[in-house]
């Protein structure tokens, strides 16, 4: 199996009155479909991010996170520095970030 491509992240949990959830997950893993943005072209959410979690986040609600594609088959050329990406529970956005490397 390919090793899938991995990047440093910055994220913001949205908060519920943004249409975020209410508690931040405490998972060390979390997978969703996600759309992303970036210099290299967009995606909408028909591919799923896993967000991998070391630290909790901070009182602001952002957090750094490592994040790949959940299949090797995605776009994963899409996955740049300063990319911007919005994962979705749903309909529903939970979560904005950006790539930092």
């Amino acid at each position: 199996m390919n090793e899938q491509l991995k990047k440093n992240a910055t994220v913001y949990w949205l908060r519920e009155d943004e249409g975020g959830r209410k508690n931040i997950p405490s998972v060390p893993k979390l997978v969703a479909p996600a759309s992303v943005d970036g210099p290299q072209g967009s995606v909408d959410a028909s591919w799923s991010l896993v967000i991998e979690m070391e630290d909790q986040p901070v009182m602001d609600r952002t957090q750094i996170v490592t994040i790949h594609f959940l299949v090797p088959e995605a776009p994963s050329h899409l996955l740049v520095k300063n990319a911007e990406f919005i994962m979705f529970d749903g309909p529903r956005a939970f979560l904005k970030g950006q790539i930092l490397d």
